[in-house]
């Protein structure tokens, strides 16, 4: 799968947990918001794979610091 659509997905999970959290009418509706919450951290890992494919492989270090 291509970063750029793990990119995605993270974005529509965080946008999709946040509108659960906001008109959850349950409790049990609300607790469902973390689980759909759990893929975007998957963001910043395809964030930082796709930036480290524009650098030259000696500048990589300097980038992920």
């Amino acid at each position: 799968m291509e970063d750029s659509v793990i990119g995605v997905i993270a974005c529509v999970s965080r946008i999709a947990a946040s509108v659960v959290n906001a008109i959850a009418p349950t409790r049990s509706v609300y607790f469902l918001g973390p689980v759909l919450d759990m893929l975007s951290s998957a963001g910043a890992t395809s964030l930082r794979s796709m930036a480290s494919k524009l650098v030259h492989s000696d500048e990589i270090g300097e980038l992920l610091c």
